[in-house]
């Protein structure tokens, strides 16, 4: 094989890198988002309901805790059961929303 060769192939390799790392960029920035509305809208039926800020804070340490770098550079799918816990995933109430919608 040539330098030519095993040049093209590295440059093709690192395009391809780059290609999958905007579109999971995307998809990583598309499902925070979601998170966010999930817990901003379970945070505001919270205190509607006469809970604190101190009641409604652990909302927000539940997308915190894990980084955007994390997720970025992951091979784990972007679907909430392989990033959170089943207590998060209560705590969201999103156990509730997602047997409702089936």
């Amino acid at each position: 094989m040539s330098m030519e060769n095993i040049f093209l192939t590295m440059l093709i390799i690192a395009f391809l890198g780059c290609v999958y790392i905007l579109i999971r960029n995307n998809k990583v920035c598309k499902f925070r988002n979601y998170i966010a509305n999930l817990i901003y809208s379970k945070g505001c039926d919270m205190m509607n309901n006469g809970a604190s800020y101190q009641d409604v804070s652990p909302l927000w340490d539940i997308l915190t805790n894990i980084s955007y770098d994390k997720m970025l550079y992951s091979f784990k799918p972007l679907k909430m059961e392989y990033w959170f816990t089943e207590e998060e995933l209560k705590l969201l109430g999103y156990e509730n929303e997602h047997l409702n919608k089936d």
